[in-house]
């Protein structure tokens, strides 16, 4: 019986998102994992990779592993109330953001547990109760059909970037759905390729040996490897059982936040008029140089049959 596999990125990825306001609507891992502010779990088809050994010696392995960036980006999202059972925890910020679900487009309420494949119209489950799910805000346009039809998120309307815009809002408003403040949610959306890219660059594998991979040792050590029936040398390439696999990120979000009416957000009293008391909580803003950081626990998990 194999364990479940988690593969941990052991550095922290940061993503450099200033946020900009408009004052009149605003009023109405690593070490961070063990300060998650915001959680979210994705599920795709979007990584993928074999190995090969030629011989009996281990050096020989040669691993290969391939990221989807195109899927990563459009996988479907979801907000974890619970990462009990992972090695992060929340956050005081945290444990105030993970019950802020009902402010998303798709909340619990909905009872979506599954996502439709590319073909419109097969569905894939992808959790027992309903969820909270992050979605392309442009794509919904205030019409719930063009993003969700019954209990199904629709293909691609789910992305890495309404991650991003919703944990920069949170970080504003302690508040998931508090975006229409957002000026430039199209720049922070866009953030979604840089951060594909750097979690491309730490997964990805071309031939690597023992000694210079990091997933094969983990694959052993999960038990996947004993599971798999074409292991023994001269078999050609083995593809990777990855199918529920789950590989978890710390990302830390931030940059500055601009008011575009000029009002300074380093002045206590603005900072405070427009977002609320600091010191209380209200929000993640700091006073000396009105810059945020919202640490983002991200869980993504391979889904083989969504495509």
């Amino acid at each position: 019986m194999s364990t479940p596999i988690v593969f941990q990125h052991d550095t922290l990825i940061t993503v450099d998102a200033p946020a900009s306001i408009d004052a009149e609507v605003a009023v109405d891992l690593p070490a961070e994992s063990a300060a998650v502010d915001i959680a979210v779990e994705g599920f795709a088809n979007w990584i993928s990779g074999d190995y090969v050994q030629n011989t009996g010696d281990i050096n020989d392995i040669k691993s290969n592993l391939t990221v989807n960036k195109s899927t990563l980006k459009t996988a479907a999202f979801s907000l974890m109330t619970d990462i009990s059972h992972t090695t992060a925890s929340f956050s005081s910020y945290g444990d105030v953001i993970k019950t802020k679900g009902s402010g998303l487009v798709i909340d619990s309420s909905k009872g979506v547990t599954s996502m439709l494949k590319n073909d419109g119209v097969t569905s894939v489950a992808l959790t027992d109760a309903g969820a909270s799910w992050f979605v392309n805000l442009r794509a919904w346009a205030g019409v719930d059909s063009n993003v969700y039809s019954g209990n199904a998120l629709k293909h691609d309307k789910s992305t890495l970037g309404s991650v991003l815009v919703q944990t920069a809002g949170a970080a504003l408003f302690q508040k998931l759905g508090r975006n229409a403040a957002l000026k430039n949610d199209t720049d922070i959306h866009a953030k979604e390729n840089k951060l594909a890219n750097d979690i491309s660059n730490a997964l990805t594998e071309s031939s690597a040996n023992y000694s210079a991979t990091k997933f094969f040792k983990r694959y052993l050590d999960s038990g996947r490897y004993d599971d798999d029936a074409s292991r023994d040398t001269g078999n050609g390439p083995v593809s990777y059982a990855l199918d529920n696999a789950n590989f978890d990120f710390m990302i830390q979000v931030g940059g500055t936040v601009s008011d575009s009416d000029g009002d300074s957000l380093t002045d206590a009293g603005v900072l405070a008029r427009i977002l609320g008391n600091r010191a209380t909580g209200e929000h993640m803003v700091n006073e000396a140089d009105a810059s945020y950081t919202m640490n983002l626990f991200l869980r993504m998990r391979q889904k083989n049959n969504l495509d």
